[in-house]
């Protein structure tokens, strides 16, 4: 059911995406033509036109899930972004043309969404095609229901604030914002809660589960939860440090994924799980024989 009604919403909000992307900028480089007869209404019974059809279309692309996570993340994150300069140096603030960019920049929250539902499809879907072969926790990694809705809030909370944040300096300007307090302290407000829900939790950590096809990761950060899968073939090897055991990756930024190995629950299951797949590394990146060294 979590699958089936992911994927429909997913489908959804590349319709809605899409079409606020269409709509907003095909208005804003013809604007000068199409001021006089403009209408919000009619824009809006095309947009939703053109989302239905786009959602449509995109139930029928096989792996989207893989395809709006893969290289593309930064392109859909940073289109609805470019409507941020044009709302501060183009438009009359609450004129018609700074509705339709605010319309524009409101792309970025059904973007977000694309990205987040189309990471957790993939990784719900390479979990269920692997065998579990060790779990293991880092620190004090717990899973409860007030964390659930604890993420719940936050994530509410970042909508919310990036909604108010569009909504004012599509109405008033980004000027107008700092020249009207009560504008400005509601902000403050909503930084300082986002704030307190991002430093909820001192007791962060992980559970890291070895499979045959890669390493699955729940890690709470600041009491949030994120997860991730990384195949065998993403990684380079594992290196075990005085401190940490790191998962290597073949890229210059991020290159490791490290963790604590005083608060790992079984050093010895996990090492004997990763070493199946993965050859051992020294600080210069080159395989280490672990016939003549030990992990320990």
């Amino acid at each position: 059911m979590f699958g089936m009604d992911s994927r429909r919403l997913l489908d959804a909000l590349v319709g809605v995406y899409v079409s606020l992307l269409f709509v907003t900028a095909s208005a804003l480089v013809r604007w000068e033509a199409i001021a006089p007869e403009f209408s919000v209404g009619r824009a809006v019974v095309i947009g939703l036109a053109i989302a239905a059809v786009l959602a449509l279309v995109a139930g029928t692309v096989q792996n989207l899930a893989e395809k709006v996570t893969s290289a593309v993340v930064l392109l859909i994150w940073g289109l609805p972004v470019v409507y941020f300069p044009y709302l501060i140096l183009i438009p009359e603030p609450g004129s018609t043309q700074a509705l339709v960019a605010g319309a524009g920049a409101l792309a970025v929250v059904p973007g977000i969404g694309v990205t987040s539902i189309g990471t957790r499809l993939k990784i719900r879907r390479l979990r269920e095609a692997s065998t579990e072969i060790v779990t293991i926790t880092v620190g004090e990694y717990d899973r409860n229901g007030s964390r659930h809705w604890l993420e719940v809030g936050e994530t509410v909370l970042s909508v919310s604030l990036l909604l108010l944040l569009i909504g004012l300096m599509t109405l008033i300007g980004p000027l107008g914002i700092f020249e009207r307090p009560a504008f400005g302290f509601s902000l403050a407000v909503g930084l300082s809660l986002h704030t307190l829900f991002r430093h909820r939790a001192d007791d962060d950590g992980s559970k890291i589960t070895v499979t045959n096809m890669g390493v699955t990761v729940d890690q709470y950060v600041d009491g949030s939860l994120s997860r991730s899968f990384i195949r065998w073939e993403d990684l380079n090897g594992y290196r075990l440090t005085d401190d940490t055991v790191e998962l290597v990756r073949p890229r210059r930024f991020l290159s490791t994924v490290a963790f604590d190995r005083g608060e790992i629950s079984d050093e010895t299951a996990l090492v004997d799980g990763i070493r199946t797949y993965l050859p051992r590394l020294d600080e210069a990146g080159k395989r280490i024989n672990e016939e003549i060294e030990s992990y320990t």
